[in-house]
């Protein structure tokens, strides 16, 4: 039995990587899929994800949702692109951070058309809602 960080080990066979490195890379491993760090292009898709996430609440926010005047029917509309357009960039981190079986099939390309339509949506509303405000 061997201590690493404050964990205890149980190493049988011992590899030239070192105690240590073997329980980092044993860490990494869920159900047998390799579950390998963020990095690049899936760092960058969350952020900027985010990013227009936030810019969508704060048009709403300042758009007017809680005046007290009635609805019509482009505002709901707008509301609802709103809406969809957060369901869309909230499932890209799910999307592209989901873990993977084979080591060739990436996620970035769904994920990037999750955030595509978020985008496209959010900036739909902000476009109706402009040029339908009197």
């Amino acid at each position: 039995m061997a201590s690493c960080a404050g964990v205890e080990i149980h190493a049988k066979a011992r590899t030239g990587m070192g105690e240590c490195a073997t329980l980092m890379s044993m860490g990494n491993q869920h159900r047998g899929i390799d579950m390998r760090a963020p990095a690049g292009s899936i760092v960058g898709l969350c952020s900027a994800s985010a990013t227009m996430c936030a810019m969508g609440m704060a048009f709403l926010g300042y758009w007017g949702v809680h005046e007290p005047v009635p609805w019509h029917w482009t505002d709901r509309f707008v509301v609802f692109l709103a809406f969809a357009s957060f369901a869309a960039l909230g499932s890209v981190a799910w999307i592209v951070t989901t873990p993977v079986a084979e080591e060739g099939a990436e996620r970035v390309v769904a994920a990037r058309r999750a955030f595509a339509v978020g985008v496209v949506s959010i900036w739909l509303a902000i476009v109706i809602a402009v040029i339908a405000s009197p």
